[in-house]
Parts: structure tokens; C-alpha cells; sequence
């Protein structure tokens, strides 16, 4: 058999399996009246952007005064350097730090974010970011890694420089600025969900097995 080749432009990062948006889905679940909360649910570790969490808790204070709302930040304590960092956070801000929880429940985690904070220096795909999208929640997160491709401004979510703590800032502000605009989880259900990945990649093997 000859060999066939493949056009890297095609080629489309997915999540393994899918993204189950029976699971990941929005809810009637409201946060309190009037606070915007910022949810993170990566390792608190520096690769994972947690310095860049305790450079967006020193801002909030202005952050609060340009939006004329409260903002909480809320977090999973866990990951290696977590102490580090919670501790240099709430010296800034009180965050909201709870227990680690199981998959199951990570919907209803989600629900309880206005918007996702994603600042990681190294992800693959990114796959907690396409979760919080398909429960709706808009992401703000590095322009690099498998974010490139759907991290999309004004729809999905806003995206800053890797590694930038006032972008990182900037992005989180235009996304609370407009956070009634986004509708990620349309994008979800067209390429990440079960569904798609399947028939993705059952298209993608019947197109090599045709040029065989």
C-alpha cells in the first residue's frame, strides 16, 4: 500500500471521546444577585497560570470600580504549589477555595462561574475549558496550545498573550464587559461533543481509506 499523506491544515485537536453535553450543560442555577465570579479549575501550580491568578486578585479592587459589580474569585485547592499561591491570593482578595470534587459534579461547578479562567502555560487541548463552554460559561485564556482553535474573541471567550499578567487582566475585564455576548457552547456541540468527534473522525477514515 502506498503511503497517503495527510494535509496538517485539516487536522483538528479533539477531545478523546468527546465532550459529554448531556453532562456539561447550563443549568437554571443562579449566583448571587449582582457578583461575578471567577472560576479556576487547573492544578494552582505556575504552569497552570496561578501567578497570574494572584496578579488578577491585586486588580480586582480597580476591576470592581470599572464594572460597578462585585467579583469573587473561586478555586480548587489542589495542585503542588497550591499553599503557595492561595496564600499569596487571599493576601490580595478572600477567595472562595474548596475541597477538590468528582468529575460528576464538575457541572455544577461550572454553572456556578459567570466566566472560566484558563491562564495555563501548557495544555494540550485544554479540556476543563471546553467543559465550562458547554455549560455555557465563556473562557478567558492563553492564545496558544489547542486553545488557538476555539478560543474565539466575542464568541467563546477572550484570549490574551501567554504568560502576560495585565492581558490577562484586560481579557478578564472586556469578558465581564460583555458577558451576555458569548455563546460557547454552539461551538462545542459543532466540533467537541461525542457526536461531532465521531462523525470527525469517521470522516477522516473513510477519506484515507478512499485514497488507499
Amino acid at each position: 500500500m502506498d503511503n497517503v499523506g495527510i494535509d496538517a491544515e485539516k487536522i483538528m485537536v479533539s477531545p478523546s471521546g468527546g465532550v459529554d453535553t448531556e453532562v456539561f450543560k447550563p443549568t437554571s442555577s443562579k449566583n448571587e444577585k449582582g457578583k461575578i465570579v471567577l472560576g479556576f479549575t487547573s492544578g494552582v501550580t505556575e504552569a497552570k497560570g496561578a501567578d497570574l491568578l494572584v496578579h488578577l486578585a491585586k486588580a480586582i479592587p480597580t476591576l470592581e470600580e470599572k464594572v460597578g459589580r462585585p467579583l469573587e474569585m473561586k478555586l480548587i485547592a489542589y495542585g503542588k504549589q497550591k499553599d503557595q499561591f492561595i496564600e499569596q491570593i487571599n493576601q490580595c482578595i478572600k477567595a472562595d477555595v474548596i475541597a477538590p470534587i468528582p468529575k460528576e459534579k464538575m457541572a455544577d461547578l461550572y454553572n456556578s462561574f459567570d466566566l472560566l479562567l484558563f491562564p495555563t502555560r501548557g495544555d494540550s487541548l485544554g479540556l476543563v475549558a471546553l467543559e465550562a463552554m458547554a455549560c455555557g460559561i465563556p473562557v478567558v485564556g492563553s492564545n496558544d496550545f489547542g486553545l488557538k482553535e476555539y478560543l474565539q474573541p466575542g464568541v467563546t471567550g477572550e484570549a490574551f498573550t501567554t504568560g502576560d499578567g495585565d492581558g490577562f487582566v484586560e481579557a478578564t475585564l472586556r469578558t465581564i464587559h460583555q458577558l451576555d455576548g458569548y455563546d460557547p457552547r454552539k461551538l462545542v456541540l459543532e466540533k467537541y461533543s461525542k457526536q461531532s468527534v465521531v462523525k470527525f473522525y469517521q470522516k477522516m477514515f473513510e477519506d484515507i481509506l478512499a485514497q488507499t
